[in-house]
């Protein structure tokens, strides 16, 4: 990606951002209530959550600087805090507004005569279809970043010289992943439901669904959008080598670039990485893991 399209991008990552927090603020307005209304709604927490990640993952496209590298590392720091929880949330209300038009269409056609049908569609396709499709073109275009930021997590956890806190470590990490932060996130919105507003989702929502079914399909759901993609990147990118980063591919990180987005092809990265990085002991092949591609590292 040359300059012009990376900066293009920047653009329309924050225009997307100021969209989302805009949209959850003319919501707020909009509520007779203001705030108190809009936390009661999950959807909203979806949205609230899109925005300060879209807006704070900025930092990794912004144009090189010598602090970028910084940067790069705290934009990785967000995203492998909220990116796959955050993928959990916003699947998870698409889907549940679906389940919730097959189980209560009472619900849905009281809508349609308070707001009109045509508000109702355009308004489901925008706060419950497009987030899920947006969050699905960021992951495209940014899979070696998002990679880079559960690299950051694991490897660490991975190299700690103790073997059970090594495995202790590594296994919680996993489970914030590929479920917990995402449910975690579910039970927060419940206890403030309960304990601010003394209303459980069924009042919110005009239903009687059973909240702890309406919690295993959200596991269910973690699991599959997010843990699944997890275990495919521990697999294939081998999340938890037991080697680093060659320390002069992190200086580079830091150089003022004219491509904000330039891959280095693979036969210079290679040869770089051969003459910085000592080749591994020799195991058995029933152990030996997938060698380290430059394209592992095509975020720099």
């Amino acid at each position: 990606m040359t300059c012009r399209p990376a900066v293009l991008y920047l653009v329309l990552q924050v225009l997307w951002g100021l969209v989302i927090v805009s949209l959850a603020v003319a919501k707020i307005n909009g509520f007779a209530h203001g705030t108190s209304m809009f936390l009661e709604h999950f959807t909203n927490w979806s949205w609230a959550l899109q925005g300060f990640f879209y807006l704070a993952t900025v930092a990794f496209v912004v144009p090189a600087t010598p602090g970028r590298c910084c940067n790069v590392r705290c934009a990785g720091h967000v995203a492998a805090l909220c990116f796959l929880p955050l993928n959990t949330v916003v699947w998870f209300v698409a889907i549940a507004v679906a389940v919730l038009l097959f189980t209560d269409p009472e619900f849905i056609t009281d809508l349609f005569e308070a707001m009109g049908a045509g508000v109702v569609i355009v308004g489901n396709d925008v706060f419950h279809v497009l987030p899920v499709l947006a969050l699905v073109l960021y992951a495209y275009l940014q899979t070696h970043f998002l990679y880079f930021s559960l690299y950051q997590w694991f490897v660490p956890a991975a190299n700690l010289g103790d073997k059970t806190a090594r495995c202790c470590a590594v296994t919680w990490l996993a489970v914030y992943e590929a479920f917990g932060g995402a449910l975690l996130i579910a039970l927060t919105y419940l206890l403030v439901l309960q304990v601010a507003y003394g209303k459980s989702i069924n009042d919110v929502y005009g239903t009687d669904f059973s909240v702890p079914l309406g919690l295993a399909m959200f596991v269910a759901v973690s699991l599959l959008v997010s843990g699944v993609p997890l275990l495919i990147a521990a697999c294939c990118y081998n999340l938890c080598r037991r080697r680093r980063y060659p320390a002069v591919l992190e200086r580079r990180a830091t150089e003022a670039r004219t491509d904000v987005f330039a891959y280095d092809d693979d036969e210079s990265v290679q040869a770089l990485l051969e003459q910085t990085e000592p080749a591994p002991p020799p195991v058995s092949l029933a152990h030996v893991r997938r060698p380290f591609s430059a394209r592992d590292i095509a975020w720099y």
